[in-house]
């Protein structure tokens, strides 16, 4: 039971329930890792349905979602450098046409999902519904490890550094005609009241430290965006290189020789190519999910949330980010698919139309709309990848520290 006059938590002290680092990878990684289990075989069968349209080959690369992060790949005939043999009239150095052989090129016909579904399973096998999978993992698995333990410890130290502001601020401007209630609310969220509820934490929690204080609106909100960017940012290079070995059946060996060419055509910046589109969708999606997600637990007061609600808070507040960041998940999209056309099948890459390019080509060609259409599908991707992977997350967090 606490004192009636508890003395003020000390901003600097680990929170009780705080994880340690490679708890949070542990945690984080096992979510990714469910999350993709449950939503690949869903986006095998779109990609299976649709191979079976000319719409399909129309492009050379299509996007593929394990359910925690998209890749490009390749689609159709892919092509090698061959010696010159004359069974097949080559010169040296020629580029041949091999024939698509990977799993979204299996002659099939679907009457519907649930067809899609049951006949892919019957007479391929039920592990078909996961293929590409393993080697998206590869970087999906290290994005969201990367993008989970960024957030935590960003809102830790920027609610440190709040609350270590916030007490200077007090100290000082006690005697200024706007400080006085400025001070009070900082006094009351800094606990020196722990029965105030608008502005500090409960005296049943107030043993538990960070954890369960109140954060601010814009901790979350800029916090998730920082972490968005640190995670897309590292891993974009090795998602690059991980295409461009897809697309033209590079050998390992190979690898430096197409990163060389690259590098000289682009320089150092070639390998965060196709970066901006992507920050432009997923730093405010990440800054809405967080923020809106922590509103919710804090509103419920649910500072260390049950797998229910999580569930529930993490499809509503990927939800509302899906919505409004739709218009630049568009553009992102045909972005990939004009990046991945352009320079992925050239040896010498070319200059692929910018965002600004796609967002004026949409406007002409279908107005407004253009931008706001697939609101349906994005929902249903989004939503239940959001309540697995942050429910999966969360709950492992738990069997960390039981409470």
């Amino acid at each position: 039971m606490p004192s009636s006059n508890p003395e003020p938590l000390d901003s600097s002290t680990p929170a009780k329930y705080a994880l340690k680092p490679w708890q949070q990878m542990i945690a984080s990684g096992s979510g990714g890792l469910l999350t993709a289990i449950f939503m690949t075989p869903f986006d095998v069968v779109k990609i299976r349905m649709q191979a079976q349209t000319k719409e399909f080959t129309s492009h050379k690369c299509f996007i593929y979602c394990n359910g925690i992060t998209e890749h490009l790949c390749a689609c159709g005939y892919t092509h090698e450098t061959v010696p010159a043999r004359k069974k097949y009239n080559t010169r040296a150095g020629h580029v041949r046409l091999l024939p698509p052989k990977d799993w979204y090129m299996r002659p099939s016909k679907f009457n519907g999902t649930i067809d899609a579904f049951s006949t892919i399973a019957r007479t391929e096998g039920i592990s078909s519904l996961w293929s590409g999978l393993p080697p998206t993992l590869v970087i999906s698995i290290p994005n969201v490890v990367l993008y989970f333990t960024t957030y935590e410890y960003l809102r830790d130290k920027l609610f440190d550094l709040h609350v270590g502001v916030a007490r200077l601020i007090s100290r000082y401007s006690l005697s200024a005609p706007w400080g006085t209630g400025l001070a009070y609310s900082v006094r009351d969220f800094s606990a020196t009241r722990p029965t105030e509820k608008r502005y500090s934490i409960s005296a049943k929690h107030a043993e538990n430290g960070r954890e369960n204080r109140e954060l601010p609106f814009w901790i979350p909100l800029t916090a998730g965006g920082i972490a968005r960017t640190v995670a897309v940012t590292c891993t974009n290079p090795i998602e690059l290189v991980r295409t461009k070995l897809q697309s033209e059946r590079l050998s390992y060996r190979e690898i430096r020789s197409a990163v060389e060419s690259l590098l000289k055509a682009k320089g150092i910046t070639g390998l965060w190519m196709g970066l901006p589109p992507t920050l432009m969708r997923d730093v405010p999606f990440s800054a809405i999910y967080w923020s809106c997600l922590e509103g919710l637990k804090t509103a419920f007061d649910q500072r260390t949330p049950n797998p229910s609600f999580s569930f529930f808070a993490g499809a509503l507040s990927g939800g509302l980010a899906a919505v409004v960041t739709l218009p630049f998940d568009i553009v992102k999209t045909h972005r990939q698919i004009s990046l991945g056309d352009a320079e992925l099948y050239s040896s010498k890459p070319k200059n692929s139309k910018k965002m600004m390019t796609i967002l004026r080509e949409l406007y002409r060609a279908e107005g407004v709309s253009a931008l706001f259409t697939g609101i349906t599908p994005r929902l249903l991707k989004v939503m239940p990848a959001c309540a697995i992977m942050i429910s999966s997350y969360e709950a492992m967090k738990n069997l960390f520290h039981p409470t």
